[in-house]
């Protein structure tokens, strides 16, 4: 069903996604993923501007690792709030200019960490982009409970950002 949507211009996709076989999303401009991500076969999604966000609901636990890969391309790639991805072994977010998010001015405490924009992944995580940066002021965390490996992927001008905190998380940073 949804390898049909092609077509469209938004496609808007929310909720607990979830996949046992492999699919793939793809919009002409602008793709939004809102919730938790989960799967064990390969899932792709890919449009020329994606926005990420999703928060876990109480008392829910994202999977281990299993199989799979969840590949998130785009041109643009925008962490409205935090991303949460389970049961993949592989999580590849990649963009061919800015990778950024941190909308909202806060500390980054445990706290404030599920709310804060960025990513929460249980597999091995890999960040191409020509450069990630949080939002003036704001907060931007990665964090992996195997590894995260970050690849530039061309030139880009300086962003319009200051005074931010990227964070990255993981027994493995490269």
């Amino acid at each position: 069903v949804l390898t049909a949507m092609a077509g469209f211009d938004t496609v808007s996709v929310s909720g607990n996604i979830q996949s046992a076989h492999a699919v793939e999303v793809k919009s002409q401009r602008v793709l939004n993923l809102s919730g938790v991500v989960t799967g064990a076969a390969d899932m792709r999604f890919a449009a020329r501007n994606i926005n990420l966000s999703g928060v876990l609901i109480d008392g829910q636990v994202l999977e281990a690792p299993k199989a799979g890969t969840l590949t998130i391309s785009g041109e643009t790639v925008d962490f409205r709030s935090r991303f949460n991805v389970g049961g993949f072994e592989k999580v590849v977010i990649e963009a061919s200019g800015d990778m950024r998010g941190g909308y909202t001015a806060q500390p980054l405490t445990p706290e404030t960490e599920e709310f804060t924009p960025g990513l929460t992944a249980t597999g091995t995580v890999l960040l191409r982009a020509a450069q990630i940066y949080p939002t003036t002021d704001g907060t931007l965390s990665f964090k992996s409970d195997k590894s995260i490996r970050i690849e530039r992927t061309g030139q880009s001008a300086a962003p319009l950002s200051a005074g931010g905190l990227l964070s990255f998380t993981a027994p493995l940073i490269e």
